[in-house]
């Protein structure tokens, strides 16, 4: 598997570096629509065809990148119905499907035609009406919190098992702590929220009140369990109760090493070392829901550091293991753009950007693909009063000599979009010129742009793969000599909004977790 995932991982890296893909990754739109753009060469046959719409589209018409994208999304070998799409286009769309790991929940993130382990059963828990760790959660936070939570006292049971049962769990990157009451409450754990932000943790805090003040109203109404596994945690750990402490820091590496020492040491549950105990430090937990942009490598890199330290028997705390689920890829820092295993591809802010789409799930309900093709208006329009700017600038020159200096368009209301006048009337009022005569479509150019578009969103899921891939391969290396191992978990359902779904898993050799 090993070898597998390692020789998956170069064929990312040289697919990414392939010119074709880089050109539809690295140019942006703005570009593709300007006046004087002449297309890369890899692009000719789909790029006619891109733009062979008639001058006035029936209103019910399919267009082209809903074609694509339909074609992308189809399951069947057969290619009825598509057969006609450009043979570049349809090579591109297989490639891209084909390179992508496994994201059902439920199993391991394993490389496309290897058979993935099913690593839990994500059978769908009741949402218990009165429990008050779902109090204020959205429907997706609660999917998230309900799941990772079900997952992390699934791990711990199994750790217990064969090692030392872990009380201590540092929350990183917290936010208003969800996951850690949940992990207090129904687990009996005592929790590290750790945040950078003063806001949240004032958030957190008010929520924690708002709990015990909703729990001593139900004090007459036994809160129910989330599910068999934190039931099975929370009667192992029936003597005790669990605590949450809140910590504000710029977090790093080192930082988490350090507030997790300050943290243990102020605990009072250091333990002595003895000859024949082997684990002398407190064994400690590591959990990161949706650990945003850098933060989640600076918690793979303090497991690291804290796991290779020089003289283990005098740290205070241990990593027993982790369970972080990353996201916000375009949030990293410049200085994590580069591969982790040192491979050829060099991340760009846009292949970060792209890594957030998750095409497969755009028709999930209405409203979402009704959200999808509002976003390709808006890309499309865009270009189009970009190009329409340009041109103009080229006609009318500024005074000084060169172009005019132009305010920013900025973000817009969904109504901006309703209609393509409503949208030049906004642009005018924003931007400060006169859009008169300036009203008409070029639908040729929208057409390209919408196909453009696609074939880079689809683009993006193969760069998340190279990502996650990139860091695991990374970490195993990282750990395969102080007797750990690393997963890749599907913890959530993608179809329920949680596009960021896979957990890094990080367990002892001997924990079995299957």
């Amino acid at each position: 598997m090993q070898q597998q995932e390692t020789g998956f991982l170069q064929t990312l890296d040289d697919f990414l570096c392939r010119r074709d893909v880089e050109d539809l990754i690295t140019l942006h739109p703005n570009a593709a629509a300007a006046p004087d753009f002449v297309p890369p060469e890899a692009w000719s046959s789909w790029w006619h065809w891109a733009g062979d719409v008639a001058q006035e589209m029936p209103q019910n018409a399919e267009p082209k990148w809903q074609l694509l994208w339909r074609y992308y999304v189809h399951d069947s070998p057969h290619e009825e119905g598509f057969a006609h799409l450009p043979t570049y286009v349809r090579h591109l769309v297989r490639e891209a499907r084909s390179l992508q790991l496994c994201r059902r929940q439920g199993q391991e993130a394993t490389v496309p035609g290897h058979l993935g382990r099913d690593l839990w059963c994500p059978s769908s828990p009741d949402l218990p009406s009165m429990n008050r760790n779902l109090h204020g959660m959205s429907p997706k936070k609660t999917h998230e919190v309900l799941y990772m939570s079900n997952y992390a006292a699934n791990l711990l049971n199994r750790l217990a098992d064969k090692g030392p049962r872990v009380r201590h769990v540092v929350d990183v990157g917290a936010g208003q702590a969800y996951l850690s009451r949940a992990l207090r409450d129904e687990c009996a754990l005592d929790v590290l929220a750790v945040d950078w932000s003063p806001v949240q943790e004032e958030g957190a805090a008010r929520r924690d009140e708002s709990d015990k003040r909703l729990k001593k109203r139900l004090k007459d109404c036994r809160p129910q369990v989330l599910t068999e596994d934190l039931n099975s945690a929370k009667n192992a750990s029936a003597a005790t109760t669990g605590s949450l402490s809140y910590r504000k820091l710029i977090i790093t590496s080192q930082s988490l090493v350090t507030v997790t020492d300050e943290w243990i040491r102020r605990s009072g549950c250091i333990k002595t070392p003895t000859a024949v105990d082997d684990m002398s430090n407190t064994p400690v937990f590591l959990v990161g829901l949706h650990a945003c942009g850098s933060l989640t490598l600076d918690i793979l890199r303090a497991m690291v550091r804290q796991l290779r330290v020089d003289r283990p028997r005098e740290a205070s705390w241990m990593p027993v293991g982790g369970l972080i689920v990353g996201c916000c890829y375009n949030l990293l820092r410049s200085e994590d753009y580069i591969s982790l295993t040192e491979r050829k591809v060099e991340l760009q802010a846009n292949h970060l950007q792209l890594a957030a789409q998750v095409p497969s799930q755009w028709a999930r309900t209405p409203s979402a693909l009704a959200d999808t093709t509002l976003a390709f208006r808006k890309m499309s329009w865009r270009a189009l009063l970009a190009a329409i700017l340009y041109r103009k600038a080229q006609e009318r020159p500024s005074d000084g000599g060169g172009a005019p200096q132009l305010k920013r368009l900025g973000r817009l209301n969904d109504t901006a979009y309703d209609s393509w006048e409503a949208f030049l009337a906004v642009a005018e009022r924003r931007l400060g010129v006169n859009l008169t005569g300036e009203v008409a479509r070029d639908p040729v150019i929208e057409s390209r742009l919408e196909v453009f578009h696609l074939l880079r969103c689809i683009l993006g899921p193969v760069v998340e793969s190279f990502l996650l891939l990139d860091r695991k391969v990374w970490l195993r290396h990282q750990l395969e000599d102080v007797g750990m191992r690393v997963h890749l978990v599907n913890l959530f359902d993608q179809g329920s909004g949680s596009a960021r779904n896979v957990g890094i898993v990080v367990v002892p050799k001997y924990a079995v977790v299957n």
